[in-house]
């Protein structure tokens, strides 16, 4: 059994250990949230699943968390950077086919897929 010193100091070593993950968690911890099937069908996509626009830091998280943690080093990451206009959107895009890959969108065109991952 533990004496009442021995918990009082268990609880700021805890926090202490703990605390630095669960800000780091909730720094990177927004995921992107999925569009609306309509808007999946206004880019021609109607058997997927679309994320909404991303910023190119969370695109690269996002590409972490489904497993590519070095998409920022790749050839197509570069080809994306090089082509993207302000005005165009990120996003990553799921189809029932097994078709998963992020998407470079000018308006309602689909200018690259980079990035793709096999579920």
């Amino acid at each position: 059994m533990l004496s009442r010193k021995s918990r009082n100091l268990l609880l700021p070593l805890a926090l202490a250990m703990l605390g630095p993950s669960l800000i780091a968690g909730c720094a990177h911890g927004r995921v992107a949230e999925i569009e609306p099937s309509s808007v999946a069908r206004k880019l021609g996509l109607a058997d997927c699943q679309v994320t909404e626009s991303m910023r190119r830091y969370q695109t690269l998280d996002y590409a972490d968390r489904l497993g590519d943690p070095n998409l920022e080093h790749s050839p197509e990451w570069d080809k994306a950077m090089a082509m993207m206009q302000p005005g165009d959107d990120l996003r990553y895009v799921h189809c029932k086919s097994g078709d998963n890959y992020f998407g470079l969108f000018r308006g309602t065109s689909l200018l690259l897929k980079f990035g793709g991952f096999l579920f």
